[in-house]
């Protein structure tokens, strides 16, 4: 047994270093488990053995480097290396990304299956952890089965949110699906080590659905905000309060803002929930709430080349993420991104910057100018600003100051209603009705 592990705890492998497998995996280190988070990227792997995090997440610098100091969490990159440890849990928490024809990319998943084989013992337990359609579980239990004779399965979903994980791991229900109920026990109380509930299911498939039940729905709430805020800018009606005055003390809605909505569950988890169906059986709602939410960028830029009679050259993009709140850096299926593409199809020679406190790097360095962190790096003016997430860094630096970065007649343009009380003619609301208005 290596030295520089616990003994007294049981050794768990996190395959997958990702946003789910890094949280996860030092949520269950803090709760005092030995914990081996195996990580393939080479550079990402580098950076967790010296302590630095390859994304951000409020806490997760100091959580990663209170672990590492007390020997309860290692890194390693190649299966191989697990030969030489005692493993009670693999929990595989790889991402499932969706193809260009919206298919879930599953050859990882398998492939990792047939890495950790060799390395199950009797009482080892398998929880897959990544979003599958409805039924992989089982078909890589069946896998298993017919090269050895027991093999202990569980499927328990990553429900977190990018930015508040490491908290939410601690107060959220843990979905466990599992079919064997000493298995389940085991599970339970691996869990309940971090969380104070679990919630059980007799079979995979059921949990299977959980995850992709939770965001298939709450981006079905997103697309009918988003819907309502269409007729309104098609109609010349300002439809924002009316949103927010549908949920006023009326305990039946729960309306969501609306504005863009991407990021990498909501956009390829509805897609998943339809490919389990294999055709079976249309899902419209859930099919046209996805399409719907795509569509914003495209629709929202098309309105204002329409009908804002200017030909914008120098354009800020504010926020780059696919999401504002709580904070992160990921910048994965970002509907910013798509603004941004929409910009330079409809408008030529535009020169676009991009400001982001969260993301350091630029990713976008063939298609924009300059990259800011800060707001108060910025000295020249725009005649196009548009704040592209709900990152409340933008309420900091308060409209006077945006304003004064824009030009005469330039436009200030907000996807999510930042500056509620602003009336001002350069400053449009998403969702206003002022794009089709005379400017």
């Amino acid at each position: 047994m290596p030295k520089n592990l616990n003994t007294n705890k049981k050794h768990i492998v996190v395959v997958g270093m990702g946003f789910v497998g890094l949280t996860l995996g030092l949520t269950l280190a803090e709760s005092g488990h030995n914990v081996i988070g195996l990580e393939q990227n080479e550079i990402s792997l580098k950076k967790l053995q010296n302590g630095n995090p390859h994304f951000y997440e409020k806490n997760l610098k100091r959580l990663l480097q209170k672990n590492l100091r007390k020997k309860r969490i290692k890194f390693l990159r190649k299966f191989i290396e697990l030969k030489k440890f005692d493993i009670n849990y693999f929990i595989i928490a790889v991402g499932t990304p969706i193809d260009r024809n919206k298919k879930v990319h599953l050859k990882t998943i398998f492939k990792i299956s047939n890495e950790i084989f060799s390395l199950i013992k009797k009482k080892t337990i398998v929880i897959l952890r990544s979003t599958v359609k409805i039924g992989t579980t089982r078909k890589i239990e069946e896998i298993f089965k017919s090269k050895k004779n027991k093999v202990n399965f569980a499927f328990c979903p990553e429900r977190t949110i990018e930015g508040d994980a490491l908290n939410e791991l601690k107060y959220l229900p843990q979905i466990i699906g599992c079919e064997n109920r000493n298995v389940r026990k085991n599970v339970n109380d691996l869990f309940l080590s971090i969380t104070k509930n679990c919630v059980n299911l007799n079979t995979y498939e059921q949990a299977e659905m959980v995850k992709l039940i939770d965001n298939s729905y709450r981006d079905s709430i997103f697309s009918f905000s988003n819907q309502i805020a269409k007729m309104g800018e098609l109609m010349g009606i300002d439809v924002n309060e009316s949103l927010l005055k549908a949920n006023y003390k009326y305990p039946r809605n729960t309306l969501p803002k609306a504005g863009l909505v991407g990021g990498p569950c909501l956009t390829k988890d509805p897609h998943i929930l339809m490919e389990s169906l294999k055709n079976k059986v249309k899902l419209p709602i859930i099919k046209e709430s996805r399409l719907n939410n795509e569509s914003i960028p495209k629709f929202t830029i098309k309105l204002m080349k329409n009908n804002v009679k200017k030909n914008f050259k120098n354009a800020l993009i504010c926020g780059l993420t696919f999401k504002g709140m709580p904070e992160n850096d990921d910048v994965r299926n970002s509907l910013s991104l798509n603004v941004i593409q929409e910009l330079k199809i409809n408008y030529k020679n535009i020169n676009i910057d991009t400001l982001d406190p969260y993301l350091k790097n630029n990713y976008l360095k063939q298609s924009i100018k300059q990259h800011y962190n800060n707001f108060n790096q910025i000295k020249k003016k725009y005649d196009l600003i548009i704040i592209a997430n709900n990152n409340k860094y933008w309420k900091t630096i308060k409209f006077k100051n945006f304003n004064k970065r824009i030009v005469t007649k330039g436009l200030l343009y907000d996807y999510w209603n930042t500056f509620e009380n602003i009336k001002k003619k350069n400053y449009i609301v998403y969702g206003s009705g002022n794009l089709i208005k005379k400017l």
